[in-house]
């Protein structure tokens, strides 16, 4: 598999919502648009902060799916190939920590006819394997490896940030959402001429974060 080590940026967006009061120099009809509820004068403005970083880390996908007609022996076989497949992601380089079952599910298969009951015919399981690659650039390498040793369900790789980067950039985004609110408040204010304005409270938005593609 080739590898592009070209990535888009992972960009993180936070909305602020400030409430400040009094607006003395407002009109009543502006007071009813900006107030913040019935009877209390005041001005709500909403600011946004973006970010945008290199993701850091890659998460690597693939599963493995046996069936057999007892369950038993269909779970067995597949804990064995999910073993080689584990194996062969360890021989590229991944410690055992950055790898775990994102999902396991074991189902009956039925034989439908008509007017008749269901009959089951045998027994799936599948287990969804999760791997954190730290090296980035290793990330096809180790799906490559995935797939030979066994890896049969569908997988992918996806780009993230590690914790502790997410935490920087999700503040970065948030100091930034409020500073635009802040900035919206002054220039309101000014507009309309009002008196001195105080900060009240401050409401914080869900970030949202985008994970694109790498690019080709």
């Amino acid at each position: 598999m080739k590898q592009n080590n070209c990535w888009n940026p992972i960009a993180v967006a936070a909305v602020a919502s400030l409430l400040l009061g009094p607006l003395g120099g407002m009109s009543r009809a502006q007071e009813i648009a900006a107030a913040p509820s019935a009877g209390q004068s005041g001005l709500i403005v909403q600011g946004t902060g973006k970010v945008s970083v290199a993701p850091d880390i890659a998460r690597v996908t693939a599963g493995v799916r046996t069936q057999d007609r007892d369950p038993k022996q269909a779970a067995q076989a597949n804990a064995a190939l999910a073993d080689t497949v584990a194996k062969a992601v360890r021989g590229v380089g991944v410690a055992d920590k950055d790898i775990r079952t994102e999902g396991y599910s074991l189902n009956p298969q039925y034989r439908y006819q008509e007017g008749k009951d269901p009959v089951i015919t045998g027994y799936e399981v599948v287990n969804n394997i999760r791997v954190t690659v730290r090296k980035i650039a290793d990330a096809g390498r180790v799906l490559d490896a995935a797939v030979k040793a066994g890896a049969n369900v569908a997988g992918g790789i996806e780009f993230d940030l590690a914790d502790e980067t997410q935490t920087r950039t999700k503040d970065g985004a948030l100091a930034g959402a409020v500073a635009d609110a802040a900035h919206k408040a002054v220039v309101i204010a000014r507009a309309a001429k009002a008196g001195r304005i105080d900060l009240v409270s401050i409401v914080e938005g869900e970030p949202v974060i985008n994970y694109p593609r790498p690019m080709l």
